[in-house]
């Protein structure tokens, strides 16, 4: 009975400590919003583009897209520019998109508490959540209308379904939609979808009727959006997406601009590489959303120089030497900050990451995760030219994966010491 009501106890704790680090999380995100930045001022370049094409879509205009950028997102933002225009609250829109994300990304803390507990401990999971909850480079993104306020906590999400719920099939058609959005709003997530099939093949029971499953909320949202894109760049784009041909054309043929003077002047670069003169700016005629055209830039780039296959990845150290995107300079100390919490990442959680390895309960969701980051750096190698920020939703690996690491290793070295010296030598 005794033990019963303990084990009640340490629950309540956990449950009080678990919303304390929610409410301290949304506060600081809302905080840092408001305190340090001005949210009408930082509309701009890509975000401009998503909140022109949102407002035209909810306000019933026709506008054709000529953007390279991940199509889906824009349409996200209608939703809730649509709810902001029932409401007669669509004047304050760019006020209430970031406190909306906040609120998400703050929720999500509890997600990261079960998926953690669920693979090691409450310890371990309130470290993991504590990590998750102030982690500096998801709090500064919250800030922006960008794309990442829409995956980041889709694959939060996943990664729960993925840990908790998945012995119901219905979990199977849920996490296609949702990984289909997520790669919708950022293609780079694509390849979470191989690799979790993967995964199921090798470790769950009837693994083919579960990727179908998986696979046909994936097929029909992105013929939706195929059909949507085609519509709304009069048969320009053809396909779900619309900017992987691009990114591959920067990864290998060098490039750190595009400038295309057709209709219209523009000038696209990754921010990573814009400040590296030894590589190349190209002007053409051709519009972006041209993908045949960009592909076979890049592969005639790779033809002519097949030895960037061995060094390509010097395209993935510079994602190390950059600042996250966008660039918001108004906001005090954010460079330093940024570079304290590479810092942490890199010192800290991979370490224990691999060090959690032999403790964490689940080993087949150890090889999904390793799946995940083999993934992402299989897409960095084939087509990315500097944007750090595609790396930092898989930090939530390592901050799981970390977490447990790190409350195994004090644990056993520590508390576990500390229990012995006192048993040995009792007052």
């Amino acid at each position: 009975m005794n033990k019963e009501k303990n084990m009640d106890k340490e629950k309540d704790k956990e449950k009080k400590l678990l919303l304390l680090i929610v409410i301290l999380s949304l506060l600081v995100r809302i905080g840092y919003i408001f305190l340090f930045t001005t949210p009408q001022n930082y509309i701009n370049s890509d975000m401009s583009f998503y909140d022109q094409y949102a407002d035209a879509l909810v306000n019933g205009k026709q506008m054709t897209m000529w953007t390279a950028w991940a199509p889906f997102y824009y349409i996200y933002l209608a939703g809730w520019y649509w709810i902001f225009k029932l409401l007669g609250i669509y004047h304050l829109k760019y006020y209430l998109l970031p406190i909306i994300h906040s609120l998400i990304f703050a929720l999500c803390t509890y997600l990261i508490f079960e998926t953690t507990k669920k693979l090691s401990n409450a310890r371990a999971a309130l470290i993991a959540s504590m990590i998750y909850a102030f982690y500096y480079p998801y709090i500064y993104l919250n800030i922006f209308v960008m794309s990442e306020n829409l995956f980041f906590p889709l694959i939060i999400i996943s990664l729960y379904l993925i840990t908790c719920k998945l012995e119901k099939r219905r979990t199977y058609y849920l996490l296609g939609f949702l990984i289909a959005l997520a790669s919708l709003a950022r293609p780079v997530l694509l390849l979470f979808i191989p690799a979790f099939m993967l995964w199921t093949l090798l470790y769950q029971e009837k693994p083919t009727f579960k990727i179908f499953l998986f696979l046909v909320p994936i097929l029909l949202l992105f013929c939706a959006q195929a059909a949507f894109n085609y519509s709304m760049t009069e048969g320009k784009v053809k396909g779900p997406f619309s900017n992987g041909a691009l990114n591959m054309a920067f990864a290998w043929c060098d490039l750190r601009g595009i400038i295309y003077n057709g209709d219209y002047h523009w000038e696209f670069g990754p921010p990573a590489a814009i400040y590296y003169p030894e590589s190349k700016i190209i002007n053409t005629t051709v519009e972006f959303t041209n993908q045949p055209y960009y592909y076979s830039m890049a592969f005639e780039c790779l033809k002519k120089d097949p030895k960037q296959l061995l060094y390509r990845f010097k395209g993935i150290t510079r994602l190390f030497q950059s600042q996250l995107f966008p660039w918001y300079q108004n906001i005090a100390g954010w460079r330093v900050l940024i570079l304290i919490f590479k810092i942490i990442t890199a010192v800290l959680l991979i370490p224990f990451s691999f060090y959690s390895i032999s403790k964490i309960k689940r080993k087949d969701i150890l090889i999904l995760f390793g799946l995940l980051l083999l993934s992402v750096f299989a897409i960095e190698y084939l087509a990315n030219a500097g944007e750090e920020r595609h790396f930092i939703p898989f930090t939530i690996v390592f901050i799981i994966l970390g977490s447990i690491g790190m409350e195994s290793f004090l644990h056993n070295h520590f508390i576990e010491e500390r229990k012995k010296k006192d048993n040995a030598h009792p007052r």
